[in-house]
């Protein structure tokens, strides 16, 4: 669920006049225009701030054409601004209209970061001190009276709202310290007349101002917004009593919002956590009955083991001292290797595993590479794509699990003649290892043929594992394994085979591996349909 795409629409909603239904007994939103009109005609006159060219926007009912009828006369239709229809009773008008705006001190006088204070009466309102739409405490600066006395503008009073012109442009708060100042990239915009401040602060956070914001953003390496072109921006304006209603209405739906929210994160959590204890259930034995009709799993090592050694004999993998672990009558575990050496290893197991399930090391179930490093691969060697290129395999590719991405290729004279060795194939298990370890990819049956690049490790593991328990004990265990032993300093790298190969691996029968991916597929599934 998204809440806050949710919640853009509940404030695009409000402003188009479509949350709460209108009632004539509210009155006219030209009411209340008008009345904040003269008001501020009447500051202008006392000279308590500066005059400006004011203007009303109405509808013509003949034509059903918004025009603006500016003080000297002047008429102009303005429908191709206007975003979207409000009800009859609304008005649209100018920013301009219902707030003096009051830029920041940018002359001399303006306080250098050097001379603001870390503790004081008169806080400084910078972008950085905005949260949530109000300032926050941590790290807030002051200036002193004496600085505070120099500035020409840029004051702030108690309930002024700051809006933010360069950088995080449209990031606003309601003022609530009874004086302060602000730094030269946001504006004051100081409220005049009966306008709810809370309708307000929902039209500063709307979808409506985004968009103005986006068609008057005229900076190149920084966001800049000119305080002249948001005095022109249009604001739809509800009767008093609607305001009300709508401020209202909105509390209570965003809390709802929250409180989903809150309890899908809960729900989300929970699910997360629920599916790892089952993963935990199913790689310890404990989430499907055992079968005593199945072969036990320690003639099925014992397979893999002889098809390892046969691969060696022949030369097509290279020689390594194999084992196998077993159980002996003194409930002790022990590991027997191919040179005779026999080791007691019952301290090193991880956890129990019921009977008829054996341990085994990475080494024994599988065959490893890691991809080339140093000069043998290089971005002076890569070509583009052609007929006669291999492509290499990416980081990337194991990450977003995904064998289309990358354009890296390499001859295929060059392949023949060193990078034979790195090649992958479907069924082959890529893993990510450096900088962000652990993340495996199955290559599918139609990848493009190639190779893999020094972030990445191959893993092939013999047919008699079921792929999909290998990668869910994986995943689980020796991913964090291989992430704590990870080996670098400004990047970590998977550890060396030396110690990867050593990780220890249960081991169900072929049959009991089948049950354990049917049942952790069911309960995932269960828990899908339940979201």
């Amino acid at each position: 669920m998204n809440t806050e795409l949710l919640k853009k629409k509940i404030l695009q909603l409000a402003m188009q006049g479509k949350l709460v239904e209108q009632d004539e007994s509210d009155g006219t939103a030209e009411e209340l225009i008008n009345q904040i009109l003269e008001e501020k005609k009447k500051l202008m006159a006392e000279g308590k701030i500066k005059k400006e060219k004011l203007s009303r926007i109405y509808k013509n009912p003949t034509d059903n054409h918004y025009y603006e009828k500016f003080e000297d006369g002047k008429i102009i239709d303005i429908s191709n601004l206007i975003p979207f229809s409000i009800p009859n009773n609304w008005s649209w008008t100018r920013l301009k209209s219902i707030f003096q705006f009051i830029n920041g001190d940018r002359g001399k006088n303006y306080p250098s970061k050097e001379k603001l204070l870390i503790d004081g009466k008169i806080p400084f309102i910078s972008a950085i001190n905005m949260e949530n739409n109000s300032v926050k405490k941590e790290g807030l600066l002051f200036v002193s009276d004496e600085q505070y006395n120099k500035l020409r503008t840029g004051k702030l009073q108690k309930n002024d709202f700051v809006f933010c012109l360069r950088g995080s442009l449209g990031k606003h708060c309601k003022y609530n310290y009874d004086t302060g100042a602000i730094a030269s990239s946001l504006v004051i915009l100081r409220k005049i007349g009966e306008i709810l401040d809370d309708y307000i602060s929902l039209y500063l956070d709307s979808p409506l101002i985004t968009q103005e914001i986006n068609s008057t953003n005229n900076g190149t390496a920084q966001p800049n917004l000119g305080a002249r072109d948001v005095m022109e921006y249009l604001i739809p304006v509800p009767p008093l009593q609607e305001q009300c209603k709508i401020v209202k209405k909105i509390e209570n739906l965003i809390s709802n919002i929250n409180q989903i929210e809150k309890s899908f994160g809960i729900i989300n959590a929970n699910k997360k956590i629920l599916k790892a204890k089952i993963i935990d259930l199913a790689i310890k034995g404990k989430l499907t009955q055992q079968l005593s009709t199945d072969e036990p799993s320690s003639k099925l090592i014992e397979k893999i083991v002889d098809e390892k050694h046969k691969l060696m004999k022949e030369g097509k993998i290279k020689k390594e001292n194999l084992s196998i672990i077993y159980k002996d009558d003194d409930n002790q575990f022990y590991e027997k290797f191919d040179d005779g050496k026999i080791v007691n290893i019952t301290k090193e197991l991880p956890f129990k595993i019921p009977t008829g399930w054996s341990w085994s090391r990475l080494r024994n179930i599988g065959i490893y590479k890691k991809g080339p490093f140093g000069s043998s691969l290089i971005k002076d060697m890569f070509v583009p794509k052609s007929n006669n290129t291999i492509k290499v395999y990416e980081q990337k590719n194991a990450i977003n699990k995904d064998y289309t991405l990358g354009n890296y290729y390499i001859t295929k004279q060059y392949f023949e003649q060193a990078m034979r060795g790195f090649e992958v194939e479907p069924g082959d298990i890529i893993v990510s290892c450096a900088g962000t370890i652990g993340e495996t990819y199955i290559l599918p049956s139609d990848i493009e043929k190639g190779i893999i690049n020094q972030a990445l490790m191959k893993m092939k593991i013999f047919n008699n594992i079921n792929i999909d328990f290998f990668l869910m004990y994986f995943d689980q265990i020796l991913k964090k394994e291989s992430i704590k032993n990870g080996k670098g300093t400004a990047m970590k790298n998977i550890p060396p085979f030396a110690v990867f190969k050593e990780y220890l691996i249960p081991i169900p029968s072929q049959e009991e591996q089948e049950r354990i991916i049917e049942k952790k597929i069911s309960i995932f599934n269960y828990i899908k349909t339940a979201e």
